[in-house]
């Protein structure tokens, strides 16, 4: 196997092993009103932050806000 095809592998097995955990939340000043969710994607094994960010959502419900949250 040539090395960039083993090297390839074992990044692959690295990240097969990855466990992450997210947390998802939105919410909504006023019902509806100006809304906005956020995500944040951490190590399971240290909590370290991996990704995270969040998003305007103009004028939505509070449940609206926390469903967008969830499907970014």
């Amino acid at each position: 196997m040539p090395a960039a095809a083993g090297e390839q592998g074992r990044a692959m097995d690295a990240a097969r092993d990855l466990r992450v955990r997210i947390e998802v939340d939105g919410g909504s000043r006023g019902n509806p009103g100006p809304a906005g969710a956020g995500v944040i994607i951490r190590d399971a094994s240290d909590g370290q932050v991996l990704q995270e960010f969040a998003l305007f959502l103009g004028k939505a419900t509070s449940n609206g806000a926390e469903y967008r949250g969830l499907l970014a």
